[in-house]
């Protein structure tokens, strides 16, 4: 079974150059932007959240991109090994496949799930 198909392209938050977009923003409104030392930094505060928030987008994003991608994963290798996926043990192998296997990949994953499809 192929698993590098259930790898998010997505980047965990915002990338490099998504960061140093929002850095050269920031320094340039900091810069520029006329007012109170108050108003300057309520501005760029403002400037901040958004970033962030950006960041907290992209990164909710990756979230659901994996989770999208493990329960693919979890399908494809049940029926790639004719595994009932509503067997009554099915939580317990997939919990001891995921301890044993994650650290290392999906392959290694998939291969400690070969190795436990006889215990069913």
């Amino acid at each position: 079974m192929d698993c590098n198909k259930y790898r998010t392209e997505l980047p965990y938050g915002l990338t490099d150059a998504e960061k140093a977009e929002w850095t050269a923003r920031i320094k340039h409104e900091e810069e520029t932007f006329v007012g109170t030392k108050a108003q300057i930094e309520a501005h760029v505060a403002d400037f901040k959240a958004k970033r962030d928030l950006a960041d907290k987008v992209a990164k909710e994003a990756y979230g659901r991109d994996n989770a999208r991608l493990e329960k693919q994963f979890w399908a494809d290798a049940f029926e790639s090994l004719g595994i009932d996926p509503n067997h009554p043990k099915i939580a317990i192998l997939k919990r001891i496949a995921w301890d044993k296997g994650h650290s290392s990949g999906y392959s290694s994953v998939y291969c400690e799930l070969c190795d436990l499809e006889e215990l069913l």
